[in-house]
């Protein structure tokens, strides 16, 4: 379609493949050939205005994913310079959270893996646990999984023991996407104490007491009549009647609903990060940490880190 001048509809394929994997390699083959003759109004308009990162960035921010990619390639073409790195790193920080997530992809595509400075880093960690948007959250994840460095799952895994239960949640997801293997573990041991956690909620040891349902209807039972010069006076005595049942009342079973959420959360990053699908249960993925849990837990052979190891690629279901 793009060999052929039809631009708009080879364009809206690539949102497609795009839109299901954002690092679709084929479509991002495609997009990075076809780049210098895709002409964009709306991004040469930018390009040419006073803030050419900044203008870029927001029309990329309102656009399809082939368009951003084109947007950030032609932020790139012009060099990557620091400059270009800090004004990426500054918009992580603004207040559209769509201004956010483009940044952050700008900042992994154009500034892979080592060529991401401390500080680039340490946003966005920031960015991949704490930001509030999901996109965010995403893409600043996927650029912290080209540092090939494991140390940047830390913070996510001390969040792990945070008592915000979204905070928790959010740490979860970032560390399935980030793609580590040496996140497997910890997270099989905040599966395993959670899953005790549920069940110990479930046992018999449970707080009882007893329940009444029923009804008390007040009614007249006699007259006490008090006679004193030449006058009666009935004072009524009331009296109560009660009707219902008493039952025996225990409690089966209390665990957060959170905990429910997070089991599954952790199940899905497991499958990405071992590209197993060991089942829909916890204690399925339980069963499946006893068999395997040797080669996860081994270290790695000599030579090679947790990015060039050989794991499967994530699931997309």
């Amino acid at each position: 379609m793009l060999r052929r001048g039809l631009s708009t509809e080879g364009l809206s394929q690539l949102d497609r493949a795009l839109s299901v994997d954002p690092d679709h390699a084929l479509a991002l083959r495609v997009t990075a050939e076809f780049a210098p003759r895709l002409r964009i109004a709306a991004l040469d308009a930018a390009l040419a205005g006073d803030e050419p990162t900044l203008g870029t960035l927001r029309v990329a921010a309102n656009a399809t994913p082939a368009v951003r990619e084109l947007a950030v390639l032609r932020l790139g073409a012009g060099g990557t310079s620091d400059e270009l790195r800090k004004d990426l790193r500054q918009q992580l920080a603004s207040h559209s959270p769509r201004l956010r997530a483009v940044a952050a992809l700008a900042l992994r595509r154009l500034f892979p893996g080592k060529a991401l400075q401390v500080d680039d880093v340490r946003e966005l960690i920031n960015r991949s646990v704490l930001d509030g948007a999901d996109e965010v959250r995403s893409e600043a994840a996927r650029a912290l999984r080209s540092v090939g460095d494991p140390s940047v799952t830390a913070p996510a895994l001390r969040a792990l023991s945070s008592t915000n239960p979204r905070l928790r949640e959010n740490s979860i997801q970032a560390l399935g996407v980030m793609g580590y293997r040496e996140s497997v573990e910890p997270l099989m041991t905040y599966l395993g104490n959670v899953h005790s956690a549920v069940q110990a909620g479930r046992t018999s040891a449970a707080a009882s007491s007893y329940l009444f349902v029923g009804t008390q209807t007040a009614y007249v039972q006699d007259f006490d009549v008090e006679v004193a010069q030449f006058s009666a006076v009935a004072d009524p005595q009331i009296n109560t009647l009660i009707e219902g049942s008493v039952l025996d009342a225990r409690v089966l079973g209390s665990y957060s609903l959170s905990f429910a959420t997070e089991t599954r959360l952790v199940r899905n990053s497991l499958a990405n990060l071992t590209g197993v699908d060991a089942g829909g249960t916890t204690r399925a993925w339980l069963d499946w940490w006893t068999a395997n849990r040797s080669a996860w837990s081994a270290p790695l052979p000599e030579g090679r880190t947790s990015a060039s190891a050989a794991i499967p690629p994530p699931r997309r279901d």
